[in-house]
Formats: structure tokens, C-alpha cells, sequence
């Protein structure tokens, strides 16, 4: 009997589909010689050292605002479509969108992308009590005696109507 199911069982394998069909056919332990060429999608070459600044319009004509950061000194550019300088075309400038060709790389400038990187500083909250001087001590107690004059009088005027 146990011969029986064990030739059944091998019968069932051999006849049967093979489920590792699947890796012989996408080929992923490289086991067939003709490797598929893949499909890459088209790459987004980012120019890191051209900075989005500001987009300006007046009367309607748009004017996008850039820096070449170099390496001792930055370039700072003012450009409307249709204008080239120092090796930028500016193609279309929309709201808060630059189109530019660099050297005939074709490149978009977004403000999240390629802005400049912000610096945060911490502001110090302790007030100095050290640096008043003497005018504004003599201004602090002048007007607490003249706040204190006029609730004595309030106080007097409120007691009289009782």
C-alpha cells in the first residue's frame, strides 16, 4: 500500500505542472543565458548648485530669481523666459515653477526641491535687568505712583457715593 502512494504521488509530480516554472521563466538564479533588458525609467538629473530664490511677475511677465552657489563666490540671476546668462536658458517660468536648460540639460526648479537652505537661530528671551538705566527706573516709579494716585482717588469717589 505504501508503495502504491508513493508511485502516485511521483506520477502526480512528474505529469503535473511544475510550479517552479515561474523562476526558470524570470530567469532569477540567472539560470538561462539570455538575460532581459530592463526598462529604466527616464532619470531626473538634479543641478544641486542652482537655487530657486524668487519668482516675480509685473504686468503680467514673470521673472524667476536664482543662485549659482561656485565655490568662492555665488551668482546671483534675474532671468525672464526666453533669456540665457552664464550658461541658463530660462524656458517657462510658471507660479512657483522654473523651467531652465543648463548646458542643454533640461531641469525643473521648484521651491521644495531647490531652494536655498534655511538657516533657525534661537532667540534669547532672558531679559537683562542689569542694562536699564536709571531714566527708564525713574519712569517705571513715576507711573506706579501715578497708578497708585488714581485708585486712591477711585476708592475715595466710590466710598463718597455710599
Amino acid at each position: 500500500m505504501r508503495s502504491l502512494i508513493c508511485l502516485f504521488f511521483s506520477v502526480l509530480t512528474v505529469f503535473g505542472e511544475n510550479p517552479y516554472n515561474g523562476i526558470v521563466e524570470r530567469n532569477g538564479f540567472e539560470l538561462t543565458a539570455d538575460k532581459p533588458t530592463q526598462i529604466l525609467p527616464p532619470v531626473h538629473l538634479v543641478l544641486t548648485d542652482v537655487y530657486l530664490t524668487g519668482v516675480a511677475r509685473k504686468a503680467k511677465i514673470y521673472t524667476a530669481y536664482m543662485v549659482i552657489k561656485g565655490t568662492t563666490q555665488n551668482k546671483f540671476l534675474g532671468l525672464r523666459e526666453g533669456q540665457q546668462k552664464d550658461g541658463i536658458e530660462v524656458i517657462k517660468i510658471t507660479k512657483d515653477t522654473v523651467f531652465i536648460s543648463r548646458n542643454g540639460i533640461l531641469q525643473e526648479l521648484t521651491f521644495q526641491q531647490n531652494s536655498l537652505p534655511s538657516t533657525v537661530t534661537k532667540i534669547s528671551t532672558k531679559s537683562n535687568t542689569k542694562d536699564k538705566s536709571g531714566q527708564s527706573k525713574i519712569k517705571s516709579d513715576i507711573d506706579s505712583n501715578e497708578r497708585r494716585r488714581q485708585y486712591d482717588e477711585w476708592r475715595k469717589n466710590r466710598e463718597k457715593g455710599r
